[in-house]
């Protein structure tokens, strides 16, 4: 049959012709080329809790803006961005210390996977330097309650599309992947499927998950 990873990302579904000539500038032209194009991070939004459960310590919400993001300057070298946020079953306010360019990044009435240090004052909760993601941004047919990759961005080409290739990527081949190694040397070196690997170092169930592709992927070239 034909191999799948030699196939030209343009004509992947759910890649196109406009998303395929910004993937070929970053020399990234077939789905084998963003296969191995691995993550250089991820954001963790696999445990997302409803605001009205946030409690101390870290964690994540799907929240919607509620007004527009203010800053100020109570000192001299330090400012303070503050938007107040919602969902569902209550409010939550994002905090951030000396990072001003946050305003410029959150708009009114959009929704943000919102991730990081929560702080509980009496009823209230607050995210203080937290890491976000626009709702819309995460990419095409890429689940909001999730691990997500962060890409090392090439010519310009952003997450969003970065995402949705690699999703159209991995479904066009469908685990159809030929495995490169023989059963008794993965079997040896407790190694796990080739599918499964790059489903999981791609967008990961879960950090277990994760480690596993990893420790395939970094035996790729050794065996």
């Amino acid at each position: 049959g034909t191999d799948t990873r030699k196939e030209k990302t343009e004509t992947v579904k759910g890649v196109g012709k406009k998303r395929d000539s910004m993937l070929a500038k970053a020399s990234l032209d077939t789905c084998e080329d963003m296969l191995y194009y691995l993550p250089r991070d991820y954001e963790d939004f696999s445990k997302i809790t409803p605001a009205a459960a946030l409690e101390d310590g870290e964690g994540s919400a799907l929240v919607r803006l509620s007004e527009e993001a203010r800053v100020a300057y109570p000192r001299r070298g330090f400012s303070l961005v503050s938007a107040a946020a919602h969902d569902e079953t209550g409010k939550v306010k994002l905090l951030w210390y000396n990072q001003p360019f946050r305003k410029k990044q959150l708009k009114a009435g959009a929704v943000y996977l919102v991730y990081g240090r929560l702080v509980k004052k009496g009823r209230s909760v607050q995210f203080e330097n937290p890491e976000i993601e626009e709702a819309e941004n995460l990419g095409e047919g890429v689940s909001p309650r999730g691990i997500l990759p962060v890409y090392p961005l090439r010519a310009g080409v952003g997450q969003k599309t970065m995402r949705t290739a690699a999703r159209a990527c991995l479904d066009a081949l469908g685990g159809l992947l030929q495995e490169t190694d023989p059963g008794p040397l993965r079997e040896q070196h407790g190694l796990v499927e080739i599918n499964y690997a790059f489903a999981n170092i791609t967008f990961p169930g879960h950090e277990d998950d994760l480690e596993l592709a990893r420790h395939r992927l970094s035996m790729e070239a050794v065996l």
